[in-house]
């Protein structure tokens, strides 16, 4: 477990080390009124220095491969911007957002009834990626809108238990991408989980929020990014987004 969650140190480090000079994305906060910090207030510099350092040489690959595949998919791919007749422009995954389309989760998770992409081949993905030239594949485990895009036994609210597709796409990427030397990751978002929240148009520092994100953290967040670092194979990197108002302690905490 620890080595699997070592290889994901440098990715981190590089993706905390770019948002050290910039206040954390105003679109990514779920309340306007908020006080927006920079990294340097939310961990302080021994925090980011630690990242900034850490395992620097394993991370080398990752400036050497470049060019690689990233796929953003799940549960918005079915309106893909549209809802109730209206078009949303812009990134389509954000539609449930309380800044796009405002969905509560309630008719959102309704969607997982139509979700059956039956045409799904793995070994066709891998091979666009060989054939491209491209060193690495990265797939959404769980985007905002809280789905697991693979058979998480932490939640019901995923691919295998929830629509009528009874298979993990994560799983059947994992082989043919060894075969192939494609190094295999995945997108994960710790913070944001409209699913959770309860709605998507509440911040979790909002007063009208039921949930609390530290036990969100400890009973969603942890165990499913173990259950992506153990049981899919040699993992080359997951992708965490928006960090929002997490402590350096909890950060670490999916690190070591």
């Amino acid at each position: 477990m620890k080595d699997s969650k070592n290889k994901i140190t440098t990715i981190l480090a590089s993706l905390l080390l770019a948002s050290a000079t910039l206040s954390v994305p105003t679109f990514a906060q779920e309340s306007a009124t908020e006080k927006t910090q920079t990294m340097d207030e939310l961990w302080g510099d021994s925090g980011l220095d630690k990242a900034k350092h850490a395992n620097a040489e394993r991370g080398a690959w990752f400036s050497q491969d470049k060019y690689s595949m990233f796929i953003h998919w799940g549960l918005y791919s079915i309106p893909a911007g549209e809802w109730q007749g209206k078009t949303y422009y812009g990134i389509s995954e954000w539609l449930m957002s309380g800044r796009v389309a405002g969905i509560p989760k309630e008719e959102y998770k309704q969607l997982a009834t139509q979700f059956n992409p039956t045409k799904f081949d793995a070994e066709a993905i891998v091979q666009l990626a060989v054939d491209a030239g491209m060193k690495n594949i990265v797939i959404t485990a769980k985007h905002h809108e809280g789905f697991a895009m693979y058979h998480s036994k932490n939640s019901d609210y995923d691919i295998e238990d929830a629509t009528s597709f009874k298979r993990d796409p994560l799983k059947e990427l994992a082989k043919p991408c060894a075969d192939a030397g494609i190094g295999l990751g995945f997108y994960y978002s710790q913070m944001q989980d409209w699913y959770e929240q309860g709605s998507a148009s509440i911040a979790w520092t909002s007063e009208k929020q039921e949930g609390d994100f530290t036990e969100y953290f400890n009973r969603k967040v942890v165990p499913q990014v173990t259950e992506l670092l153990t049981e899919y194979g040699d993992i080359r990197t997951v992708w965490f987004d928006t960090p929002g108002g997490m402590t350096n302690a909890q950060s670490q905490n999916l690190l070591i």
